[in-house]
């Protein structure tokens, strides 16, 4: 411990600089040229002055030393009236630089300069003999190291030269100034003041709650040693409020050690100034504070416009899945959101296998039932099929009536588009079984489809105009597609050499022919499908007629239909042998050819009734009892066997 004689030094040689400071005001303060503004400026730092004199000996009082003390509070307590006599010299020193540069200007500077030199030697000194003082003190007490004063860093003297202020642009912002302290805070508020921030301040923790509820701050400046609520407290309740992002707050306080920083920042304040502040480093953190903020309520604006354009996008996808997924497999739209170039106009050759399917019947079925009824057996159907189609990640490209248009193989590239086809159709025919029972709950008869599969090159794209699109494919084998559908009866799946080639073996079948198409150079070889290899899940059963005998024989007078379904030639003698709903066998010396389309019209004679049969030749040659037909259309009670 200090003797009597050395703390009598220490507090000499810190009321000495503060007696200088004193001075110099008194003699300024005799000048009766003064401006108001700057009289009144000057009695603050004299009123600081001696409010620091009595700190010194009261805190140095070699008579209390002996008992114990907080020396963390005396350092704020000596640092506060000394912040002030620093922050209003400052003041003057930039306002009388801004006035012309008279004999009077520059005497007034060089006092104030001497001033400023003064306190700013003087906070050094006081520092280091605080700190010397409390280690002093720890060694005798025994008490552990304190971490409240840590060796200042030593105060370098100022140039006795005019002072060089960092020039500002105009700075804007609300700005909430928190400090028990008056002259300290109205000080600092009005420093801010003259550089174009809005202030308001605070002189406790409830006052600044207050405030923070009732207006908006862009940042707090705020003390930490206040009586009741302390600024550390304060900090932690305004942090259950507002964010560091949303509210920056910088600590402005005497307490500088490593310790009390760390805390600070861990309870939510984003910088930390020492008292006595040094104005333009202040400055300078707070507008990198002001900057970051901005930045970070920009980033919320794009974040916030980001999930609005998201939302809008996930809305529209969602319109699109809804509305473009129900023609084709989720996989294909992903795939067309994520690249909109797939929606581009234009095309592209590529090898698929197209297929396409029809009921039969549904024409003259559709002509006896209501509209409502019609719709609702398409809804049905088409429900269906569509479903099965995207199962195998087909894309439908039409719906015509109860027809439908599906390729394999675009617009995603698929290896095995036909094998896709193929086993989409067996399981599309599968189907038709509860898509009848289904139809015959709602009281309309049951139908039957045919499906007719081809693969080869065409031109696959989008057709058509920006504000009206198509997906679509184009060409010749689209259109032998559709004679090969025309050319296969209900129940019955049909495909192609080149679809039967591709398959490589794998396709199970119970008949093939030729066919000559319309448009065709040469004949069409055709295969029935009754299955895959390896996938007896998709079986169908087989067309071939069982006759028992008990068919019911009619005399007709038979016509060749064109494929737009007219009569043409001259009409032929024949007899009809009825043997199932959908099977009879046809005797007649007309040649015919397999899967051409006849119109069988009842002897009156042989039928109370003329009634109208349309049928299908299955083969090229007659069997051993006859011509084997399908009928296409339904028959009338009266025909149907015994």
């Amino acid at each position: 411990m200090k003797s009597q004689r050395g703390f009598e030094e220490i507090r000499q040689e810190l009321r000495s600089p503060i007696h200088h400071i004193l001075g110099y005001c008194e003699d300024l303060l005799e000048e009766e040229q003064l401006a108001d503004l700057t009289a009144s400026d000057l009695r603050k730092i004299h009123r600081s002055a001696k409010q620091l004199l009595e700190l010194i000996s009261r805190h140095l009082d070699p008579a209390e030393l002996r008992s114990p003390k907080d020396w963390r509070s005396v350092r704020h307590d000596l640092r506060t009236p000394i912040n002030q006599v620093i922050g209003y010299t400052e003041i003057l020193l930039e306002q009388a630089e801004d006035r012309s540069k008279t004999p009077d200007q520059q005497a007034l500077l060089a006092i104030l300069i001497h001033i400023r030199s003064a306190a700013q030697q003087w906070l050094g000194v006081m520092d280091r003999h605080l700190t010397k003082i409390a280690a002093s003190w720890d060694k005798e007490s025994g008490t552990e190291e304190m971490d409240a004063l840590e060796s200042p860093t030593a105060a370098t003297d100022p140039s006795l030269e005019l002072p060089v202020e960092t020039s500002w642009d105009a700075l804007v912002g609300s700005l909430l100034v928190v400090d028990d302290d008056q002259p300290s805070r109205e000080l600092l508020a009005r420093r801010l003041r003259r550089l174009g921030f809005e202030v308001t301040t605070a002189a406790d923790g409830h006052e600044t709650l207050k405030f923070v509820d009732q207006q908006s701050f862009d940042l707090i400046l705020m003390d930490w040693t206040m009586p009741g609520m302390d600024g550390l407290e304060l900090l932690q309740r305004v942090r259950q409020k507002q964010s560091r992002t949303q509210l920056p707050v910088i600590m402005v306080t005497g307490r500088d050690a490593g310790a009390d920083v760390a805390r600070a920042l861990e309870s939510g304040a984003n910088d930390y100034l020492t008292k006595p502040v040094d104005f333009q480093a202040a400055m300078a953190r707070v507008r990198t504070q002001l900057e970051l903020r901005e930045t970070h309520a920009e980033l919320d604006r794009q974040m916030t416009e980001t999930r609005r354009l998201a939302d809008e996008l996930g809305l529209r996808n969602e319109f699109i899945k809804r509305v473009f997924g129900r023609y084709v497999s989720d996989q294909v739209v992903h795939s067309l959101l994520e690249d909109p170039r797939g929606l581009e106009l234009g095309g592209q050759k590529r090898t698929v296998t197209i297929l396409m399917s029809d009921l039969r019947g549904f024409s003259s079925l559709a002509e006896k039932l209501e509209p409502e009824r019609v719709v609702e057996l398409l809804n049905v159907y088409l429900g269906a099929m569509a479903e099965i189609i995207m199962k195998y990640q087909g894309t439908i490209d039409e719906f015509i009536g109860d027809a439908v248009l599906a390729v394999f193989g675009a617009p995603l590239v698929c290896p095995n588009h036909a094998d896709s086809a193929v086993a989409c159709s067996l399981e599309m025919q599968l189907e038709m079984d509860q898509v009848n029972r289904h139809l015959m709950q709602i009281g309309i008869p049951p139908l039957e489809m045919g499906i007719g599969i081809n693969t080869g090159e065409v031109v696959t794209g989008n057709i058509g105009s920006i504000q009206r699109t198509k997906y679509g494919v184009i060409g010749s084998q689209v259109n032998l597609a559709g004679r090969i559908q025309s050319t296969s009866v209900g129940g019955e799946v049909l495909v192609s050499e080149s679809t039967f080639l591709a398959l490589g073996g794998r396709l199970r079948t119970d008949r093939n022919f030729s066919i000559l198409p319309k448009g065709a150079s040469s004949a069409v070889r055709l295969w029935s499908a009754i299955g895959l290899i390896g996938q007896k899940h998709l079986d169908l059963p087989s067309l071939d007629l069982s006759w028992n005998g008990s068919a019911r024989k009619h005399s007709v007078n038979g016509s060749l239909l064109s494929e737009a379904k007219i009569v043409s030639g001259n009409g032929f003698a024949a007899r009809l042998k009825v043997l199932s709903p959908r099977y009879g066998i046809l005797e007649t010396e007309e040649p015919l050819s397999a899967r051409c389309d006849l119109k069988l019209v009842v002897d009156p004679d042989s039928f109370y009734v003329r009634e109208s049969v349309y049928c299908k030749v299955m083969e090229d040659h007659p069997g051993e009892f006859g011509w084997e037909v399908r009928f296409t259309s339904i028959l009338p009670d009266a025909l149907m066997p015994t």
